[in-house]
């Protein structure tokens, strides 16, 4: 939580009291791909997006050049799953290398098949991974998430980072299908090494 605090709110805060002209971070969606079809989800439930058009490293790598040269050093990569984008490693080190931090937003599905350079790399640029899981309950989990083996996977994935020293923060959506358990939620969080949490409320 600590972590959160400094890198994410006081940054905001001080940009309140000097005025800040320009943004602190810049949030990339890298695709509409996804190998979940949440219950609460657009893209995992195929509705069209009102953009056909793709983006590409070169596109990504011109982003980061303009973020570097207006000093903004964090860059927020989401999706669709951001994993199934192929050079996403690439991208994480290319930001690394001009001082740019990523966090990524992923649901857990595939990280465990990740090699050792690429959580080398991942580690060597203190990329922040956020995992999605919405319930410990693999029942109702995979039902919310549309796929099955979905927590498995997840917890896979977990245990795969931790092993190679990078500690994820899950996100929780959170719904009618599981409001009433978030205190289990947290405990359970506890017990496969996680200590940061952060609730979403359906919009």
């Amino acid at each position: 939580m600590a972590n959160k605090l400094y890198s994410n709110y006081l940054p905001e805060i001080a940009a309140l009291k000097i005025r800040r002209k320009g943004p602190a971070a810049v949030s990339l969606n890298l695709n509409d791909d996804c190998n979940q079809h949440c219950v609460y989800c657009e893209i995992g439930n195929a509705v069209p997006s009102a953009s056909t058009s793709k983006i590409d490293l070169e596109d990504i790598e011109w982003i980061i050049d303009q973020m570097d040269k207006a000093n903004i050093r964090r860059l927020a990569l989401n999706g669709g799953e951001p994993f199934l984008f192929d050079p996403i490693i690439r991208l994480v080190e290319m930001a690394g290398e001009k001082g740019i931090r990523c966090s990524v937003s992923s649901n857990g599905m595939n990280i465990h098949q990740l090699d050792e350079q690429a959580l080398i790399t991942l580690k060597k640029h203190k990329t922040r991974i956020n995992i999605s899981i919405d319930s410990f309950d693999a029942k109702k989990n995979d039902s919310i998430r549309g796929k099955k083996g979905a927590l498995e996977k997840a917890l896979k994935s977990i245990d795969h980072l931790i092993n190679h020293e990078i500690i994820p923060s899950l996100l929780c959506v959170i719904s009618k299908h599981n409001a009433a358990s978030l205190s289990q939620y947290l405990v359970s969080a506890y017990h496969v090494g996680i200590n940061e949490v952060l609730f979403q409320p359906v919009i």
